[in-house]
């Protein structure tokens, strides 16, 4: 089964609130956009652009969150090492608990009926733009992923992601 019981533990303890990220992202600018093949996991919700996006550092994560306008439908991607990160192209990019020592993904999607997350996985992610205060707050995000959730050759769920805090 694809849905992993941690992103609903997380979920329900608070741990993925993305009411603060939305008030965070007021004051930025930004596009969190996706499209899925059929069968892409673990996004249950139609094609879109959000523009309601936050991209900060959390617990070694660099976390990308997006979510609807009405608030119903959100994302987030998850990479580690969040702070080591660069811009640049990073292929094989396995599940963060798969990869500890590399660059390590997690895609979680929610909305009323819940949080999902994949068993396992694989990803491509090419960081165009990444800028950051000296304290390590990102100011400014660019970014493509390609997603397949338990196989390299699942269907694949394609984001881009751009933020500017002005």
């Amino acid at each position: 089964m694809r849905i992993i019981a941690r992103a609903f533990a997380l979920a329900a303890a608070g741990l993925l609130t993305f009411g603060a990220a939305s008030a965070a992202a007021q004051d930025s600018v930004g596009a969190f956009t996706f499209t899925t093949e059929p069968g892409a996991f673990p996004t249950y919700v139609q094609p879109d652009t959000w523009y309601t996006v936050n991209v900060f550092q959390y617990d070694g994560l660099l976390n990308l969150d997006g979510e609807s306008a009405n608030g119903f439908e959100w994302m987030r991607v998850e990479l580690s090492p969040g702070e080591q990160l660069t811009t640049g192209r990073y292929e094989n990019v396995r599940s963060i608990s798969e990869n500890p020592t590399g660059v390590g993904i997690r895609v979680i999607a929610g909305g009323r009926s819940g949080a999902l997350s994949c068993a396992d996985d694989y990803a491509t992610v090419d960081i165009m733009e990444l800028e950051r205060t000296a304290d390590g707050n990102v100011t400014r995000f660019a970014a493509d992923i390609e997603h397949h959730c338990d196989s390299p050759t699942a269907p694949a769920l394609r984001i881009q992601v751009k933020y500017d805090e002005r």
